[in-house]
């Protein structure tokens, strides 16, 4: 690998840079960078203790992400109880792999994410509503209480902030017909509803009646097509059963359409004496995880081995009427909301999920975590409204994309620290990083000219259309005094110049290391 030594002379060109390190010592900068295969490489953090080993390390001792992501998608799907974080009208609500459930008093609302859409700012989603055609008015109600709160710190308003919203794993519908419970659950990555079907009772009486479809239709396997404008929405055929002591007794049993946009079941014999359960399942395929925040999450690892997933997740927003875009509805989140999310050190229960965000749209750049449990986090935004606290003053921010940088207590309940960091151009958060002294640093790419810098600089004024940045942050402190240092980097080439920005680490001195890709 060749070394030079990057100053304020003469830069060669033409070539991708892939190694960028830059070391913060006492005010002091110095800044070496090398070459490498071309494109964008990660920072790689410290190692985790070996201790990590159970049940999350690899042979190296390190998180095992994929490990970490199947511990987080068998956990059991999520059901908040409504407490303002969504439509009045609202009675509990779901997130999962490119979908958001809504239950209200009379309907289910599917609200689905189409996966080829899902970087767009705008995300385009289906609606798709099912009711239960002649079913009486039922009571509804949280079961299986789970461990875990939810938390949103969504807009600029701390009177509109929602703590401690209690979590289950089922949402019980009793009564929709006589004898006849419907019951909501699932995993992270699928849904399910069972009709619980009592002694006696007529299971012919249940009658799905979906809006928001273009037509529905029986599959070759036995499943209900649901025929959307961005692709088809299935339920696979029903697997119905008597339970007999702890073993399920099949009992044969399928779809049957009632009208073009209604479906029922047709079930075979069975001892109508006994309980029954009917449980068709969602599946999809043109909705591939259109969250995001299963497809590529960031990790971390406390010192106590508890895991925290963060990634981009669907807003709370209720969808109004069918096939009204989800992202045009407010006031309550933007098309997508930052999402933090505690395990336990098993990997076995949920402790919170915290949204973030404004009424625009928020990706994550990566997550942190400080000496006391409490999480840095750093990402975009193009929110007007995202959640400041305890923030220093930044320069009139153009429309557009700016970077945030949060910390959250160590609960998840409470923002400690949250503010803009941008200027007159486009930021963009590409990593995040905590040290020793609790200090946040965060990376990335600006093309403002006026992005906040601090005296002794390495690079005080921006050299090109796109360059690096680095800053350095203190969340103890509140105002201009939380920002420690914040650095341009980049080359003077403002015609083809490109930067791309990458991770960043911080050793144990607190020196810091940034990767990324450019040509200058």
């Amino acid at each position: 690998m060749i070394l030079n030594r990057c100053g304020l002379g003469a830069r060669s060109r033409g070539r991708i840079v892939t190694a960028c390190a830059l070391l913060l010592l006492a005010g002091t900068a110095a800044i070496h960078y090398g070459s490498g295969a071309h494109g964008l490489q990660s920072a790689m953090a410290p190692a985790a203790p070996a201790s990590i080993a159970a049940p999350f390390a690899s042979s190296h001792g390190s998180p095992d992400t994929q490990q970490i992501r199947t511990a987080f998608a068998q956990l059991p799907l999520i059901f908040e109880a409504n407490q303002g974080q969504t439509d009045p009208r609202v009675k509990f609500l779901a997130r999962g792999s490119g979908y958001g459930l809504f239950l209200t008093a009379d309907e289910a609302v599917l609200t689905l994410q189409n996966g080829e859409s899902r970087k767009e700012s705008q995300p385009q989603s289906s609606v798709v509503r099912m009711q239960l055609s002649g079913a009486s008015a039922a009571s509804i109600a949280g079961n299986e209480l789970l461990p875990g709160k939810s938390n949103y710190f969504i807009g600029n308003s701390p009177a509109k902030w929602h703590r401690g919203i209690p979590q289950y794993a089922r949402v019980r519908y009793r009564g929709v017909y006589p004898g006849i419970d419907l019951v909501y659950y699932g995993k992270q990555g699928k849904l399910e509803y069972d009709f619980e079907v009592s002694p006696g009772a007529d299971p012919s009486q249940v009658a799905l009646r979906f809006r928001g479809v273009d037509g529905l239709a029986i599959g070759e396997n036995g499943e209900l097509v649901l025929q959307t404008r961005d692709g088809d929405v299935k339920f696979q055929a029903p697997n119905v059963y008597q339970e007999s002591g702890e073993k399920k007794e099949p009992i044969s049993g399928r779809f049957v359409l009632r009208g073009k946009d209604t479906a029922g079941f047709e079930l075979g014999s069975y001892d109508r004496s006994r309980a029954l359960v009917i449980d068709p399942v969602l599946t999809y395929s043109t909705y591939l995880g259109g969250s995001g925040a299963e497809a590529s999450p960031s990790i971390a690892v406390d010192l106590g081995f508890n895991v925290y997933v963060s990634g981009t997740t669907t807003s709370a927003n209720f969808p109004v009427a069918s096939g009204t875009p989800v992202s045009d509805l407010g006031p309550l989140g933007g098309p997508s909301d930052v999402f933090i999310a505690k395990l336990n050190t098993s990997g076995s229960a949920l402790l919170f999920t915290t949204y973030l965000g404004g009424t625009g749209t928020e990706t994550s750049a990566g997550i942190g975590i400080d000496a006391g449990f409490n999480i840095a986090i750093a990402g975009t935004t193009d929110s007007t409204d995202f959640p400041v606290i305890n923030n220093f003053s930044t320069p009139t921010l153009a429309a557009g994309n700016h970077v945030f940088v949060t910390e959250i207590e160590s609960s998840g309940s409470s923002l400690l620290y949250s503010t803009y960091l941008g200027g007159n151009g486009a930021d963009t958060a590409s990593g995040v990083a905590v040290d020793v002294k609790n200090r946040i640093y965060v990376t990335g790419t600006t093309k403002s000219t006026n992005f906040p810098t601090t005296t002794g600089a390495f690079q005080v004024t921006s050299l090109g259309t796109t360059q690096f940045f680095l800053s350095q942050i203190d969340p103890s402190t509140s105002g201009v005094q939380s920002l420690l240092y914040s650095t341009y980097f980049g080359g003077g080439n403002p015609v083809d110049g490109v930067a791309i920005g990458g991770g960043v680490a911080v050793d144990s001195s607190s020196n810091a290391y940034i990767t990324g890709s450019t040509n200058f």
